[in-house]
């Protein structure tokens, strides 16, 4: 009789003890990402690490973000993470012609959108499957910059600012 009262007390000790360890296990996450000293609004952040949660964030105006794991703005895991960093830009790069009528309005459902639209962002650094960027989340207060310049020519070795 006594072991029917003590397992739900067990469990539920041994559940809320899983879910205290994970999210102290969180250190906040903020930084800024730039290409060439000027802010990437927009970018979408994604901090991997292995066999763990990841955690997101979305870049401001001015090219700040904070890093969001189970709640709003609550950080990342610590440890070694893998990063890749999406920009899908809001603001179409006016074609050459320079005719106004030839810049698509966003949202609009046209074959030449994808064409017409430029990621401050390598492509190589977005690929989630193979993230090219690496970081290590300290316990506390972490602030991690992405600075991107322009691509070197060939031969030259790149890798983005990581501060």
């Amino acid at each position: 009789m006594h072991f029917n009262l003590l397992l739900p007390v067990f469990l539920v000790l041994v559940f809320s003890h899983g879910c205290v360890k994970s999210e102290s296990r969180l250190a906040t996450v903020h930084g800024r990402v730039t290409r060439d000293g000027r802010p990437v609004p927009g970018a979408q952040l994604l901090f991997m690490p292995p066999g763990e949660r990841v955690a997101t964030g979305v870049t401001n105006p001015d090219g700040h973000y904070q890093l969001s794991t189970l709640d709003e703005n609550d950080g990342a895991v610590v440890g070694q993470h893998l990063v890749a960093i999406i920009h899908r830009p809001s603001i179409p790069v006016p074609p050459m012609s320079g005719s106004p009528s030839a810049i698509p309005e966003p949202g609009v459902d046209d074959d030449r959108v994808d064409d017409d639209w430029v990621s401050l962002i390598p492509d190589k650094y977005a690929n989630s499957n193979d993230p090219q960027l690496s970081v290590r989340i300290d316990a506390g207060d972490n602030k991690i910059d992405f600075n991107f310049k322009n691509e070197p020519k060939e031969g030259e070795a790149y890798s983005p600012v990581v501060r």
